[in-house]
C-alpha cells in the first residue's frame, strides 16, 4: 500500500487504529515533511506566476511603443543586443569559464543577439533614408518575438516537476532574451536548491 503514490496515512484509519504509537510518530512526521515540502512549491510556484505576470506587462508595454513609436524603441532593442553581446562576449573569452557547462548555450545566444542586432540596425537605417516605418517595425517584431518565446518557455519551466528539465528550459530561454531577469531568477533558485553554488552565483 505504502507503494502508492496516492497513499496518505491519514486517510488510513484502519491502520491508525491498529498501529502502535511509536509506529505512528514517524508516518505522521513523514507526512508533516511531505506538506510543508508541498507548500514550498506551490509558495515558489506562485512567485514564479507573479514575476511572469509582470514580464507580460512590460512585452504588453514594449508592443505598444512598436506601434507608437517605432524608433525609440529600436533605440532601446539596440541598447539591450549591443549590452546582452558585450556580456556574452567577456563570459566567452573569460579564461575561468571555459570549462562551463553553459558555454555552448552562451555561443548559442551570441550568435542569435548579432543577428538579431546587425536585422535591426539595418532596418533602422533604411528608416533614416526613406522613413518607411513598415520594415522597422517587422525588425522590431522579430526582436519582440524572441522575447515573448523566452516569457513562453519560463512559464513552462515554472510548470515542470523535472528540476534538469526546468534549468534546460530556462536556458534555452535565456539565449532567447539574455535580458530576462525572471529566467536568472529561476534558474538561480533551481541551483540553490541543489546546492550547485558556482552555477547559482
Amino acid at each position: 500500500m505504502e507503494g502508492n503514490s496516492h497513499y496518505d496515512i491519514l486517510l488510513d484509519g484502519d491502520r491508525i487504529r491498529q498501529a502502535q504509537s511509536p509506529e505512528l510518530f514517524p508516518l505522521l512526521q513523514g507526512r508533516v515533511a511531505d506538506s510543508v515540502e508541498a507548500a514550498a512549491g506551490l509558495e515558489q510556484k506562485l512567485e514564479w506566476e507573479r514575476l511572469l505576470a509582470a514580464r507580460l506587462r512590460q512585452l504588453i508595454a514594449e508592443l505598444a511603443a512598436i506601434n507608437r513609436t517605432p524608433l525609440p524603441q529600436a533605440d532601446r532593442y539596440l541598447e539591450d543586443l549591443r549590452g546582452f553581446i558585450v556580456h556574452l562576449s567577456r563570459q566567452l573569452e573569460d579564461p575561468k569559464k571555459q570549462n562551463d557547462p553553459l558555454v555552448a548555450s552562451w555561443r548559442r545566444a551570441l550568435d542569435l543577439q548579432k543577428r538579431s542586432l546587425a536585422s535591426l540596425e539595418k532596418a533602422v537605417r533604411e528608416y533614416t533614408v526613406n522613413q518607411n516605418a513598415t520594415c522597422l517595425r517587422q525588425a522590431l517584431m522579430a526582436v519582440f518575438a524572441d522575447r515573448v518565446r523566452a516569457a513562453g518557455i519560463f512559464a513552462q519551466a515554472s510548470s515542470s516537476a523535472d528540476r534538469k528539465k526546468a534549468v534546460d528550459l530556462l536556458t534555452s530561454a535565456l539565449e532567447l532574451d539574455p535580458g530576462l531577469a525572471i529566467a536568472w531568477y529561476g534558474r538561480g533558485s533551481i541551483f540553490l536548491q541543489n546546492k550547485n553554488y558556482p552555477q547559482a552565483a
